[in-house]
């Protein structure tokens, strides 16, 4: 799940470059779900999938929370917006949280960011930057592949104050 095409497209590789090829987190998802030899469906539900258009957010959040309550388990992908399109990001955290207690946020962002409503999910990873292997960096750190060195990242604030 995820607000804008955050789920579906790879986030802006640093500098502006042009990366040979990307791998969104949906299909980094799916690859690395089938190279553990496992069989569990990876579903995309994207709210505001076209920023301009919010006239559908509530009724595409309400379909997101219908499936994360059927789900086993919810990765729900968040970033840094503004306006519209973090409304519809907060509505959609706070009730997929509500909906199923085992979801992991990814943050997605580039800089600190202050996200309020992530407090109650399960796991939250923050992916800074993360280039074309974005789907497969975010897929190996969820299912255990790779374990980031703890306290190497930088914390994610609890309140807007301190973003400073």
């Amino acid at each position: 799940m995820g607000v804008g095409r955050l789920a579906t497209d790879v986030v802006a590789v640093p500098g502006g470059a042009t990366a040979p090829y990307t791998v969104p987190p949906a299909e980094g998802m799916r690859d690395v779900l089938a190279e553990l030899g496992a069989d569990s469906p990876v579903e995309v539900f994207e709210v505001l999938a076209d920023a301009s258009d919010v006239s559908n957010a509530d009724a595409a959040v309400a379909a997101a929370v219908a499936a994360a309550r059927e789900a086993d388990t919810v990765v729900l992908i968040a970033g840094s917006l503004e306006g519209a399109e973090a409304d519809a990001q907060h509505a959609l955290i706070s009730d997929v949280l509500a909906a199923n207690p085992r979801t992991l946020v990814v943050l997605k962002t580039t800089d600190p960011s202050h996200v309020p409503s992530i407090g109650g999910a399960h796991t939250v990873i923050e992916c800074f930057a993360p280039g074309q292997e974005d789907g497969h960096a975010v897929a190996d750190a969820l299912f255990g592949n790779v374990t980031p060195p703890a306290n190497s990242l930088p914390p994610t604030p609890r309140s807007r104050s301190a973003t400073g």
